[in-house]
């Protein structure tokens, strides 16, 4: 490709904002989590300044005497799960959107093998196609293991499997195997790994969004500049300025308007990260096809839609979704262990998203993880603080409506919550629950906001499933000095007793999945 040419110029005009765009957004992502964590954390701090706000203890509410049923790592090794239809809806569902996500990626790599017979057409074989195809479809792979799996070391292993099967079954045309993963794999896999990172996956899509359109506004610009003025200037250097705020300005717009339809459930969380990195891999594949074959292959970019349409007819329309569901789990835990809490997250919301939503009190240990477009936004717009709970009896607090997207996973609800709005909060979540579940690892005497939420919990309905998970670290001597007052035979019970689960495990990622299999033998 000559410098000048219609196919350099194409391809500076596409790739140049590209990779741009990349850049910024794996130096800028971890930046807006560090400030964001920040302010979230100064403002859990901070007092509401609402009479709304003052905690409203129900102390007219008698307290359970619990029961603790308690399973160690081993006798938790030996439990065999009972197939129960919360299980088996979970599993369908998570492999009805693995279906769609992969036919969808199959899709997708017709369109890209079309281009490579196209450009290859003199010396293309049968077994130079069907090696070209299986190459492509490799991205539809590493989506379906998105998608079914929680551990990014599993997925690995797993991609690391199906490379090395490749290039054994690929015979003589390992080869070109090789050639094309190397041109055309290579950085989008690396991108992929990246922004699956806990650094910046909560909001690497978003950030992308944004600094696409100030990419393009900074290239546009100085292209038109570039007509009237030749080489390095002042003129060029300033509509390159101009071009970059203009097109971060509409990028904000545009992703207000993503806010809009994710709040309207037009799509999910996992679906703005798949379809962010899917169109970016799209957008590589045509600026290299052009820059190998010319300004023709722009058709490529006709890849995403194949991939979004099929996708979304797998899924079905938004009109035919899963019918909706009132389960919901509230996930409490100790707060200052983010990554276990993090893997523990993550197994466990795998598959309950798939038949409930999950409700939390936010925190900094999963802001990685729950921001959602509507917060990135208020962020961005220094309206941060606006998105807490200054009115517990909110009706954004007490809505019970709840249904899936279109992909079959349901919301995880953050609420965001000062110093003296949590409480009354978490008493309205967990009276609404239909399971809780409590990380306890960590949990010591001093855990006074753990042991407000073991009294809470032991004033509610006894029938109502609560799972504890501990570990080594968990002070036991304290869960059961905290359960045992509740029991104290100065206080009037009522009756029956609350049978909870104490969950005995090491491993945090092993745990969520344990947990949700008990959960799924409890809830009906």
């Amino acid at each position: 490709m000559e410098f000048g040419t219609p196919a350099y110029i194409f391809a500076k005009l596409i790739g140049v904002p590209a990779l741009l765009t990349v850049v910024l957004t794996l130096v800028i992502s971890p930046i807006f989590v560090w400030i964001y964590r920040q302010r979230l954390g100064a403002w859990m701090g901070k007092s509401s300044g609402s009479p709304a706000g003052d905690e409203q203890l129900l102390n007219n509410e008698s307290l359970h005497p619990v029961v603790l049923d308690e399973l160690a790592p081993r006798a938790l090794g030996r439990h065999q799960p009972v197939t129960s239809a919360l299980s088996t809806h979970a599993d369908a569902q998570i492999r009805r959107a693995a279906r769609a996500y992969a036919i969808g990626g199959l899709a997708h790599a017709v369109v890209l093998t079309a281009a490579f017979a196209f450009r290859h057409q003199s010396v293309i074989s049968v077994t130079s196609l069907a090696t070209a195809f299986v190459v492509f479809s490799l991205p539809a792979i590493v989506t379906i293991l998105h998608v079914v799996s929680s551990s990014g070391w599993r997925r690995l292993g797993v991609i690391a499997l199906v490379i090395v099967a490749l290039l054994v079954l690929a015979g003589e045309a390992r080869g070109l195997a090789i050639d094309v993963f190397k041109l055309h794999l290579l950085l989008p896999g690396l991108l992929f790994l990246l922004f699956s990172l806990r650094f910046w996956r909560g909001v690497a899509p978003m950030t992308l969004l944004v600094l696409a359109a100030g990419s393009i506004g900074w290239v546009g610009l100085a292209q038109i500049g570039g007509l009237f003025s030749s080489g390095e200037s002042a003129l060029l250097w300033l509509l390159r300025l101009l071009g970059f705020v203009a097109g971060i300005w509409i990028g904000l717009k545009l992703l207000g308007h993503v806010a809009e339809r994710y709040e309207r459930r037009r799509f999910s969380d996992q679906a703005l990260f798949l379809d962010a990195w899917w169109l970016l891999y799209t957008l590589i594949q045509m600026v290299t096809f052009i820059m190998t074959g010319g300004p023709e292959y722009t058709w490529v970019l006709l890849a995403f839609p194949a991939y979004w349409l099929v996708k979304r007819k797998m899924l079905g329309d938004p009109a035919t979704r899963p019918t909706a569901s009132s389960r919901r789990l509230l996930l409490l835990r100790v707060f200052g262990f983010d990554r276990r809490t993090e893997r523990f997250f993550d197994a466990l919301s795998l598959r309950w998203r798939a038949v409930g939503a999950v409700e939390l009190i936010g925190g900094r240990d999963l802001a990685l993880r729950q921001i959602h477009p509507i917060d990135f936004v208020a962020f961005l717009s220094g309206k941060l603080a606006g998105r807490f709970v200054r009115d517990p009896a909110a009706a954004t607090v007490i809505d019970t409506n709840e249904r899936p997207d279109p992909d079959g996973r349901f919301r995880v609800r953050q609420f965001l919550c000062h110093a003296d709005t949590w409480r009354p909060v978490m008493r309205t979540l967990a009276a609404r629950s239909d399971v809780v579940v409590m990380d306890l690892r960590g949990f010591t005497v001093d855990r006074e906001g753990c042991r407000y939420e073991l009294d809470s919990l032991a004033r509610l309905s006894p029938d109502k499933p609560v799972i504890l998970v501990a570990d080594r670290k968990t002070d036991l001597d304290a869960l059961h000095e905290v359960l045992g007052a509740s029991a104290s035979p100065r206080v009037e019970f009522k009756e029956p007793c609350a049978r909870w689960t104490l969950v005995r495990t090491l491993s945090g990622r092993d745990a969520g999945h344990q947990v949700f299999e008990l959960i799924a033998e409890r809830v009906r």
